[in-house]
């Protein structure tokens, strides 16, 4: 089969790079190993080659480094490894920087358990390095589920989630999630209903 193909020639890969003198042409060789084991569906095999290539500092161009970092990143998040995966991303953004890696970053942030401050603290990064891009709010919703995921969080998750809703109401379903965990209290009914009008009057598209 050809997963079995890519296991055979991940494994001869490698074993060149662990025998010959380290130089252009065995850094192409370790990258053929880390796309094997990654074709063949052998993520954590596929980051232990690529671990291999960064760990001998051996020479990769910066589109190629920062490429492995983005793959091995997708790897680690296929194996639950998520902080792993959000260094990967972090990484992958010091080479060259754009929306999509930072959104990425922010969405295995989540996925790691960071809390509601980092996540925030990281959304607002984005927002003033994007801050015409609507999926700014996207964003900073995982630092509000963040923060009702912890103890003690939700006041702040809440407040967060009505900032939001006035720009985006559907990513990740926070209107339900606000209408979920707030108290039902009379009182607090009402202020419910007053901020869900609010964010209908200010973005009715999402209210529809």
């Amino acid at each position: 089969s050809q997963v079995r193909k890519d296991d055979l020639a991940a494994e001869v890969a490698e074993s060149m790079v662990d025998k010959l003198p380290k130089g252009q042409y065995v850094s192409l060789i370790g990258m053929q190993a880390f796309h094997h084991w990654r074709n063949a569906g052998q993520w954590a095999k596929s980051n232990l080659a690529g671990n291999k290539l960064l760990g001998a500092k051996l020479t990769l161009d910066t589109k190629t480094a920062r490429q492995l970092h983005i793959y091995m990143a997708e790897n680690y998040a296929r194996v639950g490894q998520r902080a792993n995966s959000v260094e990967s991303w972090k990484a992958a953004r010091k080479i060259e920087d754009s929306s999509y890696l930072h959104g990425r970053q922010i969405t295995e942030m989540y996925s790691a358990n960071a809390k509601g401050t980092e996540i925030e603290a990281e959304a607002e990064r984005y927002a003033k390095a994007y801050p015409n891009r609507s999926d700014r709010h996207q964003w900073m919703g995982y630092a509000a589920l963040a923060y009702l995921r912890e103890e003690g969080g939700k006041p702040k998750g809440l407040a967060l989630i009505e900032k939001i809703l006035s720009h985006d109401a559907q990513s990740h379903t926070l209107a339900s999630i606000y209408v979920r965990n707030s108290a039902t209290e009379p009182d607090a009914l009402s202020n419910v209903e007053k901020v869900l009008k609010s964010a209908v009057t200010a973005n009715p598209q999402h209210g529809a």
